[in-house]
């Protein structure tokens, strides 16, 4: 069952929750639609989904709590913050001893790699140590998908209390004598301090947190983790839970603008001509599970 605890979460939490819900209730209402396609469990699948069903375990993700299997472990998760920006945000458990070989590797593997044109050498610009109550550090190198060293990328790497958090986040330096003529006509810019900043404030508000632990306070739900969502602007985000069987569960949650009239209020002939049909409006039980 999914559900929303009572948090003040912004305008967009009807939205917010119509996305979210039906993203799980489509996919099981596929298989159980009145008039199109009908499946009856066998006594070995009843038994294998009265078993499936039988240890639900709340999970939080967003700004909501889903009942699910207990069996069902995080399997992933893909972050986007700052909107247009794409800044990526990924998160693990870890153990700090693995964490800081990790950091040893990636150092070397930056420090090994090569920029596409000789005279921006080196690929790694810069190493930044975090604030002392903090445990990482900063990456500068230039953007991969970059011919020029104007364009880089930060990458944040914090461990905190079993959790490794990691931030990737686009900026630029044009400083170089070398942009002095393309710095205007192509708008170039410097603002590594203001992004580094902007990445110091976000690693601070993100804490660990366990998958089955409610968020403190009015914060945003992620794979073992909890931030306030008011450092992250536009946002969407998606996490997978994952069986010994491999079945997948996708969910995805955003806090983007839309307009015009709501996907419930639409009027049936509307959205057959946009290519789709009201496949179903309210609450729903699919072998047990409710649906709302």
């Amino acid at each position: 069952m999914i559900n929303k605890w009572f948090l003040l979460n912004g305008p967009h939490r009807l939205r917010n929750g119509l996305l979210l819900a039906m993203g799980i209730f489509i996919t099981g209402w596929l298989a159980f639609k009145p008039g199109a396609y009908q499946y009856s469990l066998n006594d070995r699948e009843k038994v294998m989904v009265t078993s499936l069903l039988q240890h639900p375990e709340t999970r939080y993700f967003g700004f909501y709590s889903v009942a699910l299997p207990a069996e069902f472990t995080p399997a992933g998760m893909v972050m986007f913050i700052q909107g247009s920006e794409m800044t990526t945000v990924e998160t693990k458990r870890q153990y700090f001893p693995p964490f800081q070989q990790f950091l040893i590797r990636h150092e070397e593997e930056l420090r090994n790699m090569q920029p596409q044109l000789p005279q921006d050498a080196p690929y790694l610009k810069q190493i930044y140590q975090l604030p002392s109550d903090m445990k990482g550090k900063i990456f500068e190198y230039i953007n991969t998908n970059s011919i020029s060293d104007v364009f880089r990328t930060l990458e944040a790497c914090r461990w905190n209390d079993g959790v490794s958090f990691i931030i990737k986040m686009k900026a630029q330096d044009s400083r170089d004598k070398k942009y002095d003529t393309k710095r205007k006509i192509f708008s170039l810019k410097y603002n590594i301090p203001e992004k580094k900043s902007q990445l110091l404030a976000i690693l601070s508000g993100l804490q660990p947190r366990q998958d089955n632990q409610r968020p403190s306070g009015n914060q945003l739900a992620i794979q073992y983790g909890q931030v306030d969502a008011s450092l992250l602007g536009q946002y969407e985000t998606s996490i997978n839970y994952q069986n010994s069987k491999e079945v997948t569960i996708t969910l995805k949650t955003d806090n983007h603008s839309y307009t015009g009239t709501p996907l419930l209020d639409k009027d049936a002939r509307v959205v057959e001509t946009e290519y789709g049909e009201t496949l179903y409006k309210g609450k729903r039980k699919v072998n047990g599970l409710e649906i709302s």
